[in-house]
C-alpha cells in the first residue's frame, strides 16, 4: 500500500519518499530490450552500460526507452514481472515500440488505429490496470 506524502514532500514517516522505477532499456547497437526495476535509474543505467550486469553486458551500450514510477516496491516488482511475461512483451511491442518507432500521430493515437481504443490500439489486460502508476515517460 502506498503512503500519502505530506504537502511539503518526503514520506509520512519523515525523510525522503522512495520511488521505485520499472524501466525498459534498449541496446543502441542491437535494438535489444531489457526490463527491470530500481530505485535509482541513473545508477542502474550506468551498471548496465559498464558491463557489470551479466544479462545485458553483451549488448551494451543502452539507452532508457520507457519508465514507470511507483510508490510501492511490491507493485513495481509485479509490474516488472508482468512486462517480462508473454502478455507484457506483447504490450511493450504494441505500445512502447510504436512510440519509439515514431508511428504515433497527434493526440497519441497510432496512425493505423483510429477505430480502436487505448494506446497502441488495444487495451492492456486487467492486471495492468491494477497498478497505480505515479508517472509514465516515453523517451
Amino acid at each position: 500500500m502506498a503512503v500519502a506524502s505530506p504537502a511539503g514532500g518526503g514520506s509520512a514517516y519523515g525523510g525522503k519518499a522512495t520511488m521505485f522505477i520499472v524501466y525498459i532499456i534498449e541496446s543502441i547497437d542491437f535494438r535489444k530490450l531489457y526490463t527491470g526495476f530500481t530505485d535509482n535509474i541513473d545508477a542502474r543505467l550506468k551498471k548496465h552500460n559498464s558491463g557489470s550486469v551479466r544479462s545485458t553486458k553483451a549488448y551494451k551500450p543502452y539507452t532508457i526507452l520507457h519508465t514507470e514510477s511507483f510508490d510501492d516496491k511490491t507493485v513495481a516488482r509485479k509490474r516488472e514481472l508482468f512486462l517480462k511475461s508473454g502478455q507484457g512483451r506483447k504490450w511493450i511491442k504494441e505500445n512502447v515500440c510504436k512510440w519509439r518507432d515514431g508511428r504515433v500521430v497527434d493526440g497519441g493515437r497510432l496512425e493505423s488505429d483510429y477505430t480502436l481504443t487505448g494506446i497502441g490500439g488495444s487495451n492492456p489486460p486487467p492486471s495492468v490496470l491494477y497498478f497505480p502508476q505515479k508517472e509514465v515517460t516515453y523517451t
